[in-house]
């Protein structure tokens, strides 16, 4: 019996269409057969297919991995929110016993006691969040305002609304995700207030835009991030395991050792790339998966098959899924199972105008709307329900009337903007058509005039008519159905312990006093801690030590960049080119006695140290173009800022390493340079990973990649006026003297004239006005040791500035 209540509720996989080995088809198929019935515009028949000219046929196929029975019996541990269309029965004895759907609470019956071990509920109550206004600072404007809501183990939720309704913000308070604003009201997962370290550990957020490695494989990508985000004392194998059965739930084999790709180099598909940002958060288990958009940008094969991916989630791992979307498909929008709307612009914005389940094809949204007084428009032709609930929420129902009318009139426009005057081209077609005995189609073109009117226009016209705006959050308030969901999350908290004294049993009929002491035991917590509960007490947002961190990143990401001419090239190239031009330029001038050739000596040895400073502005694109993805992985809890710093540092130390060894070797020797080799290299390399660090401060200071090029280069023409070279150190005047001292390319130029003139012959010609090369600088009787570790500080200093900007400035707020 319980399987059989699960397997209601649920629907079994193979009729949702679901399968592991591939992707759904798309075939032309005759009319429905008996039997079978259409939810949202597409027919279903008992075995889950889809027919009708031109719509969709989901195959099912054999999981990879069978199901046991008892864990498909008690998979929806916390119950669900009702039946939706894509529940469909093998005979149709599946259906509820009555035309109003049920919703089962958690506490109703034996088997929704226990609690999920894969999912985790997320409970929020009188939920507010606002920003400083941007007119007044004074004032705050909500956003979202007294939002009350669950989300349980095994379903998915569709979070939907208006364009600024505040979809993603409350999504992104719900997974800790907003740097600014302020929330009031109790946001818990498992009964619990969550901590960073437990909303980065159990929490998986997919973004709208997709944050890969480009130059990573599929495969690589998930298992770089599997690494990272599973215990470390797992084995390889079975995080391997792990990627393999999510390429395979993701349905990725046929792209899994494609590379990403990115806007330059091609790579996957839009579709692809958005199931492996799923997969992202798949691989590290978590318990609560929240998604913005997902389906936005794809076309609608893609968008229906991440969504079946999402249900597969849902079903088979009984994950919690929470999915922002703008705009479904009718196919996408039925394998949701319960909805979470918010109202837009007027009484309703912010607020909930509807929480609670779909119900059999949508039935069960449709009858609320129509019972506050709005009809669907059944006979608008391809009108969706999903375009009609958006609609009706944003007040432009009466667009719908009047293009519904005009239809029915045969296209008659007989009010509203766009009228047509007599005469117009449409009227003379067809007269022209019924003199020639042609038939011709109605003019659709006043529908599409209807329905494109303005919001502020419809406003204006129920305003003169004298019509009153739908409040319908309020509506919604005072329903039955919000007393039911408010008895459901009451049962949710009463399993986690809280106390039924501390949760009214009515939560509207609850006055201000009585909100601000539900808010205060839910900031207490539950009364009893249960022994899971404290097992799922999370203290580290990392999964793996730093050092593990560093070296996965170094094995995945640098090991690629190395072996990338994209890469690589630009790091060469100005090195490369500069060593050329200055071997060339300058030959042999470095063991000449002369003073213009002492005076060439010493403007090359100054240019060494300016290039490096200059040439660092290839560093800069690798955090400003990385920023997003970032941002994304630490969210994400998978390294910590100073561990991202330290393998960008050590990759490049690499491949400077390898250009400093070229360009001392091609300088020295053509210039035929005084003094020791080694100095030299390590000077230039000192000067070099110095510029690397500037950049990398630059870069993450600096809001965009435009505003950090333009930075660094100002920083190092301060520099050229302080280094000594243009203008000798005592002549500076004294008011700008101070300056010299934090000047890395005079340290560096100072050392390499010290090293190439001191104790050689062109070190003791007579320079300017009797005086050697390097006591005309200032740089006589001085060692360049003491200039070297002066040299070296400015690594550790530029390093300390990059990692602070990483770590407490953010670019762009959210």
């Amino acid at each position: 019996a319980a399987r059989e209540r699960a397997r209601w509720r649920r629907g079994p996989v193979a009729s949702r269409g679901l399968r592991v080995g591939g992707a759904p088809r798309i075939v032309r198929a005759n009319p429905a057969p008996a039997g079978s019935r259409r939810v949202m515009g597409t027919s279903y028949s008992a075995t889950g297919g889809a027919g009708g000219e031109g719509e969709m046929d989901v195959e099912a196929a054999t999981p990879a991995a069978p199901v046991a029975e008892t864990e498909v019996a008690t998979t929806t541990a916390l119950g669900r929110a009702g039946s939706n269309g894509h529940t469909a029965g093998n005979n149709g004895n599946d259906a509820p016993p009555s035309g109003e759907s049920e919703i089962p609470l958690p506490c109703e019956e034996k088997n929704r006691h226990r609690l999920s071990h894969n999912g985790l509920e997320v409970t929020f109550v009188n939920l507010h969040y606002s920003v400083p206004n941007r007119k007044n600072r004074s004032e705050e404007y909500e956003i979202v305002r007294d939002v009350t809501a669950c989300f349980v183990p095994g379903e998915m939720t569709a979070l939907m609304g208006p364009s600024g309704c505040g979809k993603t913000t409350l999504l992104d308070v719900l997974s800790g995700r907003k740097t600014v604003g302020t929330r009031r009201g109790s946001v818990l997962y498992g009964g619990r207030q969550p901590t960073e370290a437990l909303l980065k550990s159990r929490c998986g957020y997919v973004e709208q835009f997709d944050t890969l490695v480009a130059n990573l494989t599929v495969r690589e990508m998930l298992s770089y991030t599997a690494e990272l985000k599973r215990p470390m004392g797992e084995s390889n194998a079975d995080k391997r395991r792990v990627v393999e059965d999510t390429i395979s739930l993701l349905r990725l084999g046929v792209c899994a050792d494609t590379v990403i790709g990115d806007e330059l180099h091609r790579g996957i598909s839009g579709g692809q790339a958005k199931r492996t940002n799923i997969g992202l958060s798949l691989v590290a288990d978590p318990q609560v998966i929240f998604l913005d958009e997902p389906t936005t940008g794809l076309d609608s094969f893609m968008a229906n098959e991440v969504a079946l991916c999402l249900r597969q989630i849902a079903d088979s791992l009984d994950k919690t899924v929470c999915a922002t979307i703008h705009s479904p498909t009718s196919y996408a929008f039925n394998l949701f199972d319960t909805l979470l709307l918010l109202g837009g612009d007027g009484l309703s914005r912010g607020r909930v105008a509807y929480f609670g389940p779909l119900g059999e094809g949508g039935s069960d949204v449709l009858r609320h709307f129509e019972s506050l007084g709005y009809e669907f428009p059944r006979s608008a032709g391809a009108y969706s329900l999903v375009e009609w609930i958006v609609d009706v929420i944003s007040g432009k129902y009466s667009l719908v009337q009047e293009s519904v009318a005009m239809r029915r009139a045969g296209g008659e426009i007989t009010s509203g903007v766009g009228a047509a005057a007599e005469g117009t081209g449409d009227e003379r077609v067809q007269e022209g058509a019924e003199e020639t005995g042609l038939r011709t189609r109605p003019s659709k073109a006043p529908y599409a005039t209807a329905r494109s009117k303005s919001l502020a226009e419809v406003m204006k016209n129920k305003k003169d008519k004298g019509d009153d705006e739908t409040d319908f959050a309020a509506a919604y308030a005072k329903s039955e159905l919000k007393t039911q969901m408010w008895r459901r999350i009451r049962c949710l908290l009463l399993q986690r312990g809280y106390s039924a004294s501390s949760l009214p049993e009515n939560l509207e009929k609850s006055d201000q006093a009585g909100n601000d002491e539900l808010e205060r035991s839910l900031e207490d917590g539950p009364t009893e801690e249960p022994a899971l509960q404290r097992a799922r007490t999370v203290k580290k947002a990392t999964a793996v030590p730093s050092y593990f961190a560093l070296w996965v990143l170094l094995k995945y990401r640098a090991s690629k960049n190395l072996r990338s001419i994209a890469f690589i090239a630009p790091r060469f190239a100005d090195k490369m080119l500069t060593a050329f031009i200055s071997a060339t330029l300058f030959i042999g001038v470095g063991s000449r006695e002369d003073v213009q050739s002492v005076g060439s000596t010493a403007a090359v040895l100054f240019m060494v140290v300016a290039l490096n400073g200059f040439g660092a502005a290839s560093y800069v694109p690798t955090l400003s173009l990385e920023r997003a993805l970032f941002y994304r992985e630490m969210a994400d809890g998978l390294y910590r800022s100073y561990i991202y710093l330290a393998y960008n540092l050590i990759e490049e130390v690499i491949i400077s390493s390898v250009t400093s060894i070229l360009y001392t070797l091609i300088v020295w020797w053509a210039i035929d340079l005084q003094g020791s080799l080694g100095i030299f290299f390590i000077i230039y390399f000192l000067s070099s990973f110095v510029g690397i660090a500037a950049a990398y401060t630059s870069a993450a200071v600096s809001p965009t990649l435009e505003v950090a090029n333009a930075l660094l280069p100002t920083y190092m023409i301060i520099n050229l006026f302080f280094a000594g070279f243009l203008i000798p150190l005592d002549t500076i005047p004294r008011g700008w003297r101070w300056y010299s001292n934090i000047d890395p390319m005079r340290f560096g130029w100072e050392a390499l004239m010290i090293n190439n003139f001191q104790n050689s012959d062109p070190g003791a010609v007579e320079f300017i006005n009797g005086e050697t090369v390097l006591e005309y600088y200032g740089f006589a009787n001085k060692t360049y040791d003491r200039y070297i570790g002066f040299l070296t500080l400015f690594i550790p200093i530029f390093s300390v500035f990059a990692w602070a900007a990483l770590t407490f400035i953010r670019h762009g707020s959210r």
